[in-house]
């Protein structure tokens, strides 16, 4: 129950800050190449995931 109340709390925060709207931007603004993107996709998940 902790952990789940606790990363609710995580989500509205990093909502109210814009976090992920800002993320989004900069994955799009790099490149407009459907295969660039999903690369760099890849490769940001492949380092958050470690």
């Amino acid at each position: 129950m902790f952990l789940i109340g606790t990363s609710t709390a995580y989500g509205w925060v990093l909502a109210r800050q814009g976090i992920p709207f800002t993320l989004a931007n900069v994955f799009t603004g790099t490149t407009t190449d459907a295969w660039v993107f999903l690369l760099l996709a890849d490769l940001f998940l492949l380092a958050v995931g470690t």
